[in-house]
């Protein structure tokens, strides 16, 4: 993963904003991770103001990262865009799969992660409806080169 010193703010992936304008659900690069923000908390600190403590959560990893930050410091903040495929096939490991996009490219490049049992039980979900013939649409977030499957919706028939 890229750290915040490889950052360049003119990317198209990246901007920088003032921590004062932060805000829950945003997408910002903390210690050299993609994460989303889940919680703020303004204060006032004795030797730097006011301040804001930003807690955030990994997109790619399951760390947690609290970071207390001047109101006026610069953020790297980031573009995480969000792709729906079509599930096409799934592997016999269970984790490989096979995927459409809308314009009929096929990728099967990713795979479901299987590391923690909350991963391995949205796994085993995906399984059990592409099993059961359910047509799913896979949910992938990508962000700074890396990418994540993030959710599985059922789809109707057209």
């Amino acid at each position: 993963m890229s750290d915040v010193n490889d950052v360049n703010a003119e990317d198209e992936r990246t901007y920088l904003v003032d921590a004062s304008r932060l805000c829950e659900g945003d997408h910002v690069l903390l210690e050299g991770h993609v994460c989303v923000i889940v919680a703020i908390d303004e204060s006032v600190g004795v030797d730097v103001g006011e301040v804001r403590t930003v807690i955030a959560v990994g997109l790619f990893d399951p760390q947690r990262f609290e970071v207390t930050l001047p109101v006026d410091q610069s953020v790297v903040a980031l573009v995480v865009t969000h792709t729906e495929y079509t599930l096409l096939y799934m592997a016999e490991d269970g984790l490989s799969l096979t995927l459409a996009a809308e314009d009929g490219r096929v990728r099967d490049d990713l795979k479901l992660e299987d590391d923690t049992s909350s991963v391995a039980s949205f796994a085993i979900g995906v399984r059990e409806n592409f099993e059961d013939g359910r047509l799913l649409s896979i949910g992938v977030e990508s962000a700074m080169g890396n990418e994540r499957i993030m959710s599985m919706t059922q789809m109707t028939a057209r």
